[in-house]
């Protein structure tokens, strides 16, 4: 059996437990298409029947701030992230690696930082969501929930290079 080969450089078959029992590819395109639903319902029940729902835009909100900090965690793991690839490609090696090496730290610095501020926000905010009365914190527990995932992910490749 031959293994398909991933932009982070993992065979299918080498995949770790954890991403074994969660696929964030899958949690994002249902995020999307919930996304999706929802704001197409919101506009046939705006503009056909003149009654719009009055949750579709708060959840909307709740997935879109969810499938962006989810979508940043999985950039991070398949290592597509945003880089200047006039470096990635340049023939100097010494040049290649100490971008790496930036872009890593960075990478580390911004994550932690993020995790950081999502905990004290996540702490701080209290309330609910005027029209579903969801616990506001179920938005804010996507910044620290990603960041933690960004940190798994940068973890397993530091020390898959190791």
């Amino acid at each position: 059996m031959q293994t398909e080969k991933r932009a982070d450089g993992d065979h299918d078959d080498e995949r770790s437990v954890f991403a074994r029992y969660f696929n964030i590819e899958l949690l994002l395109v249902l995020l999307l298409v919930a996304i999706l639903f929802i704001a197409g319902a919101q506009v046939v029940g705006r503009y056909l029947f003149s009654a719009p729902l009055a949750w579709a835009e708060e959840l909307t909100r709740i997935l879109l701030v969810w499938l962006v900090f989810l979508g940043t965690a999985e950039a991070i793991r398949t290592n597509t992230h945003i880089r200047l690839e006039a470096i990635d490609r340049s023939k100097k090696v010494w040049l290649r690696k100490s971008s790496r090496l930036i872009i890593s730290v960075l990478m580390v610095v911004i994550v932690t930082v993020c995790l950081y501020q999502g905990a004290y926000w996540l702490k701080v905010v209290k309330g609910s969501t005027p029209a579903l009365g969801i616990d506001i914190r179920l938005k804010y527990a996507a910044l620290p929930s990603s960041m933690l995932l960004a940190c798994w992910y940068i973890l397993r490749r530091f020390l898959k290079k190791a």
